[in-house]
């Protein structure tokens, strides 16, 4: 994937969706594609995936005031992508506030945050290849400086609340 999501085992590939089916027609003794399809749109994901956070080096490419800070827990995206939104996936608001109930109720330091400026940043993860089977996609992932290069910063804080807020969902699921 993080070459872009390309190839036959890349999320836009059919792999995932064979995977369900196989899934399905084991429990199910049916490999109709109805089944598929239900079990697909009422998934739930939180796209694991590192997120830009808020550089002094070069301010020029935050979205002042909505991007993510280290040492302030894992970081949410509602939107993510690059151009303006373009390929991106937008999270719907009933989902954000069930996260926001599992981190409250398991005090889970966290953040809402955008991936940069307009024009300027952003990036994509594989939720919009999720979110197009109707599931519940929200991305959240550890705050990072530099990403991408020989020296990757994140705050060991960061780290930690973003296993937390992984484990917090999954035992809410």
């Amino acid at each position: 994937e993080a070459i872009g999501s390309v190839g036959s085992t890349g999320m836009p590939s059919s792999f995932f969706e064979h995977t369900v089916a196989e899934f399905v027609e084991r429990q199910e003794k049916s490999p109709r594609d109805i089944l598929v399809r239900r079990a697909l749109e009422r998934s739930t994901m939180l796209s694991a995936d590192v997120t830009a956070a808020a550089d002094p080096h070069f301010p020029d490419v935050d979205s002042t005031g909505n991007e993510a800070r280290l040492h302030r827990g894992v970081a949410a995206s509602k939107y993510t992508g690059g151009t303006s939104k373009g390929g991106a996936s937008d999270c719907g608001p009933e989902f954000i506030a069930e996260i926001r109930r599992i981190m409250a109720e398991e005090g889970v330091a966290w953040q809402m945050a955008e991936l940069g400026k307009m024009e300027k940043g952003g990036g994509g993860t594989i939720s919009q290849y999720m979110a197009r089977f109707g599931m519940k996609v929200l991305d959240m992932g550890t705050p990072m400086w530099n990403m991408h290069a020989p020296w990757e910063i994140v705050s060991k804080f960061d780290a930690w609340s973003t296993y937390r807020a992984y484990s917090a969902y999954l035992r809410a699921k």
